[in-house]
């Protein structure tokens, strides 16, 4: 006699979670048994250590995160976004606080560039002065296209003219004005996030009992 049990235990609340797996081979009159148990950690949303898997998990939950995170971490986030949303390549180039250009990535064969700004209010505005600065950079650094993404609520009625203005002038071919609003429904749209660290533990699981023509058996408590 053989066969064998994967057991999954998983929490809807912390997402801690244990694996339960024995072996048993066929004419053997033992098996194997082994655990799998995870630990959990918490994490300061400031913290510039703080892992992007987690970041984009608890920003599934609580899109306010965006507000508290390291402004290195915010660049990060926003490059695993674009990069998931445009199928590319996302590449940090600037220096915190430098005024300039933070992310490059290839729009076809063309190059573009991101200014990325994490504001700590929920109600601020993003003025013309950014926008002015993130032109300046572009122009200067030879890039056609652009692309502003903040946490503000919403760009002004100036930023809003100037970036008219320089597509009028064919300064630029394009430069995007990404509010937080607009940011995080990209996010939600093109981003695959998995709510629970044991999801991909159960993945694993069906991909085996697939494999295995074996019978899975779920069974959800409170």
């Amino acid at each position: 006699m053989w066969g064998s049990v994967l057991t999954l235990h998983g929490c809807f609340r912390c997402g801690w979670w244990e694996k339960d797996s024995v072996f048993v081979e066929e004419g053997a009159t033992a098996g194997t048994y082994t655990k799998n148990i995870a630990v959990l950690k918490q994490f300061d949303v400031s913290d510039a250590s703080l892992p992007l898997a987690a970041l984009r998990r608890e920003l599934t939950r609580r899109p306010s995160v965006l507000y508290g995170i390291n402004t290195r971490k915010f660049e990060e986030l926003v490059a695993s976004v674009v990069s998931d949303y445009r199928d590319c390549e996302v590449h940090l180039v600037g220096r915190t606080s430098d005024g300039g250009i933070d992310l490059v990535y290839m729009d076809g064969d063309v190059p573009t560039a991101m200014q990325v700004k994490r504001r700590e209010s929920p109600d601020a505005a993003e003025t013309v002065v950014l926008v002015r600065e993130f032109l300046g950079a572009m122009l200067l650094s030879g890039f056609t296209r652009g692309a502003v993404v903040t946490t503000a609520h919403h760009f002004t009625r100036g930023a809003k003219l100037a970036r008219a203005e320089a597509l009028r002038r064919g300064l630029v071919l394009e430069i995007d004005l990404i509010d937080c609003s607009r940011f995080y429904g990209l996010f939600k749209s093109h981003c695959s996030v998995k709510r629970y660290p044991w999801e991909e533990q159960m993945e694993n699981l069906l991909g085996w009992a697939r494999e295995n023509n074996a019978t899975v058996r779920r069974r959800r408590r409170h």
